[in-house]
């Protein structure tokens, strides 16, 4: 059911009606259509009252009309408890605008503080382009711009997310950061059982912080997408090891992932001045996802048509 929209977003809400509510922020570029939001599926599973804020354009959700779009929202929840949850760009706003919508908690995966320049220097350079001085002046998360309990879960070993998770936990007092290591920037993807997510909502609702990082660690060591990320970070000194830790979760992991696996692949023989095995690893990457602006441009720079 469409509770808002305007030209910014779309506000949807499913079928179930419950206790708790989670209003989900997409994260950057997705295009879903009809009653469809991001997080929807795993919602109707659990049989919560979801809310999806759709985003039309890649705005971090800030706009001139948000405060029309919230009052829709809290009107539809009615008192009852709210955690606001998304991750990047929709984890930014589970933060930035989890006041406004008066939550009782706020769920950040891999969120950034800013994507201004001016504030973030070189950190997070591919999200400069999507700055916009009319919406985005003083974007900076600040204080009273949380409501409830905040958490900003993330992989500290991804340099970027460790910077924006030190810089928001500076600005914002209190907010706890608990870091899932080698999960990378889409750390989420790691964790898709319904079963973890109902006991880990509960326990964010709840406030049980020790709780809440035992469920992350439990997952974390079983997620195939952890595989992916160390047999990554162990390519440039021990390739062969590296390929063997990713042939055993290939058939685990989604077409994407492994697309990411062989960009980073034939990124580093590049760089390596091995153009052999840079153009291998660009074509393993075709085959994966073919098409795409970045492959089309990687083949450019390969020489390749």
């Amino acid at each position: 059911m469409l509770i808002y929209s305007d030209e910014y977003v779309d506000v949807i809400c499913n079928d179930y009606v419950s206790d708790l509510v989670v209003v989900a922020f997409g994260p950057l570029g997705q295009n879903l259509k009809g009653d469809s939001f991001w997080g929807r599926g795993l919602f109707d599973k659990l049989k919560l009252t979801g809310i999806g804020v759709r985003s039309k354009r890649s705005i971090w959700y800030q706009f001139p009309s948000w405060p029309k779009a919230a009052k829709a929202i809290r009107d539809y929840c009615q008192g009852r408890k709210v955690i606001t949850y998304g991750t990047s760009m929709g984890g930014y706003a589970a933060l930035k605008n989890s006041a406004s919508l008066e939550a009782d908690v706020a769920l950040a995966f891999s969120p950034q503080f800013s994507i201004d320049r001016a504030v973030m220097g070189g950190v997070n350079p591919t999200l400069h382009k999507y700055f916009d001085p009319e919406l985005h002046a003083d974007m900076e998360i600040r204080s009273d711009d949380v409501s409830g309990r905040a958490f900003v879960i993330y992989d500290r070993y991804t340099q970027d997310d460790d910077v924006n998770a030190k810089m928001i936990e500076a600005a914002v007092p209190g907010v706890v950061r608990i870091s899932v290591p080698f999960l990378g920037h889409e750390a989420i993807r790691a964790f898709t059982d319904s079963l973890f997510w109902h006991n880990f909502l509960s326990a964010a609702a709840r406030g049980d912080v020790e709780e809440m990082t035992r469920l992350l660690a439990e997952a974390r060591r079983k997620a195939p997408r952890r595989s992916l990320m160390l047999a990554e970070r162990a390519y440039r000194r021990r390739p062969e090891k590296a390929l063997d830790v990713f042939a055993n979760s290939m058939t685990q992991l989604t077409k994407f992932e492994c697309a990411w696996f062989y960009n980073r692949l034939s990124v580093y023989a590049y760089k390596a001045k091995d153009m052999r095995a840079a153009v291998n690893y660009a074509y393993l990457w075709e085959e994966c996802v073919p098409g795409g602006e970045e492959l089309a441009a990687w083949k450019l720079k390969l020489g390749l048509s």
